[in-house]
């Protein structure tokens, strides 16, 4: 549920905190980020992967896209956690979440 802005919000602290690393994404800290598919977008905000912006916080925004297009590595689960079982409860509310 992070959008553009508050990326890009993120990103001007941890360069902030860290001046030696300035010049690096998120102030040269190394970071792990973990999604949803079918997590809620964010309130308020652009998710991160869209290529629009919200002309109300342009800077942010385009800062928090830079964030996000920086990232290198990507890996994605095939195994769903977050639910298991095989009761006819648990199935309907799997199906509901994908």
């Amino acid at each position: 549920m992070v959008g553009r802005a508050q990326m890009g919000h993120c990103d001007r602290c941890l360069r902030q905190a860290f001046p030696e690393n300035a010049g690096d994404s998120l102030g040269g800290i190394p970071a792990i980020f973990f999604g949803d598919f079918a997590q809620l977008p964010p309130i308020g905000d652009t998710p991160l992967y869209t290529t629009t912006s919200s002309a109300r916080k342009h800077a942010l925004t385009m800062e928090g896209r830079h964030v996000f297009e920086g990232l290198k590595k990507s890996i994605t689960l095939s195994r769903i956690f977050r639910q298991e079982g095989n009761d006819p409860e648990q199935i309907q509310f799997c199906d509901a979440l994908m």
